[in-house]
């Protein structure tokens, strides 16, 4: 048996203890020291810092950057489809985050007004024309028809066809529409220039994308201007969705298909500036109004087109008002 060695000073009566000899015991690690595990932090957090540091410095320019006017216009585009197209959907718009203010004003696409360079004809064909003249022209002349004969100053525009619609809204997880009373639409366009039904029942509706651009573009059942309510009840509630918690996530998603599938001239501090201020006054701050009946007289040209003339004494004021 092992007898360990008697301790050096070691009393004559003391017992003896005698002992086992136990497993070796590893040496203690050495303690890290506290600057890697900083700087570990710093590499990770710095990219996050920069990137807040960026987006702080976006959205403070979009509020110091004064109001915003823009035009929206939605081309009437099918898949596959290629050439000039007119725009169906034209809506001017204000943004200022200071005051707050987020403004939308529809104009029907069958307006008479005179286009640079072609005279009179319906507002939806500024697009068409100035694309058929030299393409990518199209949404410019828009905007000079929209500013030479509104008034406003525009400084910028969004051009969005249906794909774009539909994916900007199925990347926010849908949006929330009451719809105001049944619709039946018998002769609802498809992809294939042909007529199908659809049925939206009345009532809160949870719309994905392809849904909510059935609701925009049916007008089979009353007109043009029900229309352009539909549109701009579907904007609010965009704009719903947007200032929703839950919808946040979704943000990257969002502006990843608005990068892909809208086409503009505004640069990011005005986009920042179009979404602070639609957050700021939120859905029941966004005023909507449309050019209507009472601002229009139907007209038949002498080639037999059913137009709309505007009746500038109306409808300047309500402009000056918003823009």
């Amino acid at each position: 048996m092992y007898q360990p060695p008697p301790p050096r000073y070691h009393h004559p009566d003391a017992p003896t203890v005698i002992r086992q000899p136990g497993p070796l015991t590893p040496p203690p690690r050495p303690r890290r020291r506290a600057g890697w595990w900083l700087a570990g932090c710093f590499l990770l957090l710095c990219p996050l810092v920069i990137i807040t540091g960026l987006v702080g410095g976006v959205f403070l320019a979009a509020w110091q950057s004064g109001q915003l006017n823009v035009l929206i216009l939605g081309q009437d585009r099918r898949p596959g489809e290629t050439g000039p197209v007119r725009t169906d959907t034209l809506i001017l718009a204000a943004f200022d985050p200071q005051q707050p203010q987020a403004a939308l004003l529809s104009i029907p696409r069958d307006l008479w007004v005179d286009i640079p360079g072609q005279g009179a004809n319906r507002i939806n064909t500024a697009h068409y024309f100035g694309e058929l003249t030299q393409p990518g022209y199209g949404p410019e002349l828009a905007k000079q028809t929209v500013q030479n004969n509104f008034g406003p100053t525009l400084h910028g525009y969004i051009l969005v066809d249906f794909a774009g619609f539909v994916a900007l809204i199925d990347a926010l997880g849908g949006i929330e529409v009451d719809v105001p009373e049944t619709i039946v639409d018998e002769n609802y366009p498809t992809d294939d220039y042909g007529y199908t039904t659809i049925v939206i029942p009345a009532g809160p509706q949870h719309m994905d994308g392809a849904t909510a651009l059935i609701y925009a573009r049916t007008r089979h059942t009353d007109s043009d201007f029900g229309r352009s309510q539909r549109q701009q009840q579907v904007l609010r509630a965009l704009v719903k969705r947007l200032a929703q918690p839950g919808a946040w996530p979704r943000l990257p998603a969002a502006w990843a298909a608005a990068r892909t599938y809208l086409t503009t001239d505004l640069n990011e501090v005005d986009l920042a500036t179009m979404l602070l201020a639609v957050l700021l006054v939120g859905p029941e701050g966004l005023q909507s109004h449309s050019i209507n009946q009472e601002m229009t007289i139907p007209f038949t040209t002498d080639l037999g087109a059913q137009v709309l003339l505007p009746r500038w004494e109306v409808i300047l004021p309500l402009v000056n008002q918003l823009f």
